[in-house]
């Protein structure tokens, strides 16, 4: 009797756990491919979704005509302004091109020039370079049939990918199906990357002079100290290595307030 009780309550436990399976899996199923992903997470994960940034147009965009090619990664834009159109020297940003003192540097100009030269250009600006040139991005013709020219020059082979300063996935992308098939530059046995390049150059000779404020006649700078002083000092003038420059430059002489 003790044997068959004993079997009963085995039994009895048996099907209580499985009507508990029978529940849960009934009423907690688990996601599919099918299930959208905001449903497949909970409200919490979905708040810690970082928001896309929106990019300010009005401030960061320039529009104007290509008047100028200096070099492969570099040209002048004209803008219409409210008072007088203006110059703007722009350098293609994310990219590097050949100097004009190395091989493919003369292409890489006529590259940008058949690409840009007398046309009207949208830039993408992300700021200024020490030299004063705006860093940009810069697209040629209709919103429609756009295309990016810094990435162009990269994809034929006529610009580096500048990793140093860009971590820009397309001119990744760009510069390595350009080393695979073998394009432009990239045809030579050992391209030399123009940093490289620059770098055994004469100090200042490779970048052109470094950007400079307009002077005023009115201030003078002592470029060894770079102490700044203005026409009623007595050092004005003076110092053995020195040049006009503007208000703003360098640092004000304790004297004369610069």
């Amino acid at each position: 009797m003790r044997r068959i009780l004993l079997t009963c309550l085995a039994i009895l436990v048996l099907a209580g756990c499985q009507r508990d399976w029978t529940t849960l899996v009934d009423t907690e199923p688990s996601p599919t491919l099918d299930t959208p992903l905001m449903e497949r997470n909970d409200a919490a994960d979905a708040e810690e979704w970082p928001a896309i940034p929106e990019q300010d147009v009005k401030t960061d965009w320039l529009i104007g005509k290509v008047i100028r090619v200096a070099d492969g990664d570099t040209l002048t834009l004209l803008v219409d302004e409210k008072d007088a159109p203006k110059e703007i020297r722009v350098r293609l940003e994310g990219i590097d091109c050949p100097e004009a003192g190395q091989p493919w540097g003369t292409r890489a100009k006529q590259a940008l020039s058949e690409l840009v030269f007398q046309q009207t250009v949208k830039v993408w600006s992300i700021g200024q370079d020490r030299y004063g040139r705006t860093l940009g991005r810069v697209y040629v013709g209709e919103d429609d049939e756009r295309s990016d020219v810094n990435l162009a020059l990269v994809a034929q082979g006529l610009a580096w990918h500048y990793k140093r300063y860009s971590d820009d996935e397309l001119l990744a992308d760009a510069e390595i199906a350009a080393k695979r098939e073998r394009r432009g530059l990239w045809a030579d046995p050992s391209p030399v990357a123009p940093w490289h390049w620059r770098a055994k150059q004469p100090k200042g000779k490779s970048e052109g002079p470094a950007f400079t404020p307009p002077a005023d006649g009115k201030h003078w700078l002592n470029t060894t100290t770079g102490v700044r002083h203005n026409s009623t000092c007595e050092n004005w003038g003076k110092t053995k290595r020195g040049r006009p420059c503007g208000p703003k430059e360098g640092k004000a002489c304790g004297m004369c307030g610069g």
